[in-house]
Formats: structure tokens, C-alpha cells, sequence
């Protein structure tokens, strides 16, 4: 037989479907359920609280339908503030629908190129939060590094909610 998991759970117990873990934002009860948590540390997303409730959230994340604050699609430009929908994206982006796609390539060069050696399909700039990789085409850095080196795409600093490991951001473990 199935049964429902809390969508809140981060972890639950398979014999009984309840939770072990939250995500961020939540905290466990005393009922094995995820409830929103009230302390500030809570939701790392959070920019402004008010009596330990989160009443705006950081730049780039918005209010989800728990009300705590979610990072937007990272390759968004702008985003609708009701629902996190793209409204423009970055270069070497477009909308389709609510997100943010890759582009395809058209004319042989690298979409994501910002600007090519003269005359030639030769990439000397990518596009934001793009790096040159090794082949000489523009890679994608981690869309959970919040700062990174524009030469190498290895982070340096994570969004809230995600801690630097190694070279790359992965959530955070507490």
C-alpha cells in the first residue's frame, strides 16, 4: 500500500511514512511532522523577520505556498514576484512557459559566448555565470554558488541554505 509523504520531509521513515529530517525552513515536531519553523535561523532565505516570522525574503527567492522563502531559478533574469516565473533570462537563455531553458545552438558558435575573437568562433568572454572550460567553450558554474571564479567556474561563496564543498555548493547538512 502507498502512503502520502509530507512533501516538507527532507528524509522519512519508510515503514511509516514519517518524517526524520526538513527541509530548510522547517522544523521537526514532536509528531514526527515538518511545521514551519519560527525561528529566524529557520529560513535561510529569509531577509527581514518580525517577531521571528519572515515577512520578506532574500533578493532572488520568493514566498512559496508554506510561506518560506525559496530560491528562484538561478538562470531567471527577473522573475514575477507572485510565483518565481521567469520573465527574462540570462544570455544563452530563454522563457518557455514559467523557466528558464537553454538556448539552441543556431549558427555553429557557442550560444553562451559574450563576445568572440574577432572574425572567428573563438570565445574570449562568456556569457554571466558562464566560465571558459578547457575545450574553450562556456560552461555553466554551479547555479548554487553564490560568488565564483570567473576563470576556473569554482565557487567561492553558496546561496543561503547550500555550504561550500570543495569547489562546488551542496545544501547544507545542518
Amino acid at each position: 500500500m502507498c502512503i502520502i509523504v509530507d512533501p516538507s520531509c527532507l528524509t522519512h521513515d519508510q515503514s511509516d511514512a514519517k518524517c526524520t529530517s526538513c527541509y530548510p525552513g522547517y522544523e521537526l515536531s514532536s509528531s514526527r511532522t515538518c511545521v514551519k519553523s519560527t525561528a529566524p535561523s529557520g529560513d535561510p532565505n529569509c531577509r527581514t523577520f518580525n517577531n521571528n516570522i519572515c515577512i520578506e525574503c532574500s533578493k532572488g527567492s520568493i514566498f512559496n505556498i508554506f510561506g518560506v522563502c525559496i530560491i528562484v531559478d538561478p538562470s531567471c533574469l527577473t522573475f514575477d514576484e507572485n510565483d518565481g516565473a521567469c520573465t527574462s533570462c540570462y544570455p544563452g537563455y530563454t522563457v518557455s512557459g514559467k523557466i528558464c531553458l537553454k538556448a539552441n545552438k543556431t549558427d555553429g558558435r557557442d550560444p553562451f559566448c559574450k563576445q568572440f575573437l574577432q572574425d572567428t568562433d573563438v570565445c574570449v568572454e562568456c556569457s554571466t555565470r558562464y566560465f571558459i572550460n578547457g575545450f574553450g567553450l562556456c560552461q555553466e558554474v554551479n547555479p548554487l554558488c553564490n560568488t565564483y571564479d570567473t576563470l576556473t567556474g569554482n565557487c567561492q561563496t553558496c546561496y543561503p541554505g547550500f555550504e561550500l564543498s570543495g569547489v562546488n555548493c551542496i545544501k547544507a547538512t545542518r
